[in-house]
């Protein structure tokens, strides 16, 4: 299932949703889903893929309309220092994501 696949791509992500945009109803509203992950240096082979399959599901869902009325969009954070994890900037990155406004989840 579709819907199966976009739900583990994201929380493998470490997603933060925030509903950002649009104008009355619910027309044209945005998701803006948020990850972090460790995208540079030697982090990139394995952290890579799932930011890979993260955006991958999104597409899918949009082109599906997964969530009528709403696009998703990805808001890509790397969390990697010099090219190295770094557990820190990755919390925070979450922080960051999670002060927008209206957090959904």
């Amino acid at each position: 299932m579709k819907l199966t696949r976009l739900g583990a791509a994201l929380a493998a992500a470490s997603i933060v949703v925030a509903p950002c945009g649009g104008s009355g109803g619910d027309a044209g509203k945005t998701l803006k889903i948020g990850i972090s992950l460790p995208l540079s240096g030697s982090s990139l082979a394995s952290a890579g893929p799932a930011r890979d399959g993260a955006l991958l599901a999104i597409k899918e869902a949009n082109a599906a309309g997964t969530i009528k009325g709403y696009t998703l969009v990805a808001d890509i954070k790397d969390h990697a220092v010099n090219g190295v994890h770094d557990p820190q900037q990755g919390a925070k990155d979450m922080t960051a994501l999670a002060s927008a406004a209206a957090v959904v989840g």
